[in-house]
């Protein structure tokens, strides 16, 4: 996955640099194409902020995270993009199954059969 870190109002540290990408790659092993990520950490008003875009194929994730901590900020946004992850995952699987659906045969006598 190619990802790519912003910092502003923040010192670019290299704990988050490595640290990021790392745990995005858990994520990539959920998705069917190649995949980039764009991280934004941010402090405003000293509040710690956490987004992330996601783009996999026609697939497009966003989502964001606040906390007083960078790190609890960074680990709840990961969260927030791993269940909107498996949310579309899910969608995707019901939609596939919605239309072969077996339809009850009207030879069968127990099927048949009025009640």
């Amino acid at each position: 996955m190619q990802t790519s870190i912003t910092f502003r109002n923040l010192d670019p540290s290299e704990h988050y640099k490595s640290y990021v990408p790392t745990k995005l790659e858990r994520l990539d092993k959920m998705l069917h194409h190649p995949a980039t990520a764009n991280v934004v950490l941010r402090l405003e008003k000293g509040r710690s902020l956490a987004e992330v875009k996601l783009l996999s194929g026609k697939l497009e994730l966003f989502a964001t995270a606040e906390d007083e901590n960078m790190q609890i900020a960074v680990d709840q946004m990961l969260g927030n993009i791993k269940e909107q992850l498996i949310k579309q995952k899910k969608k995707m699987q019901t939609h596939r199954q919605r239309g072969h659906k077996p339809e009850p045969d009207a030879l069968d006598p127990v099927s048949a059969a009025p009640e």
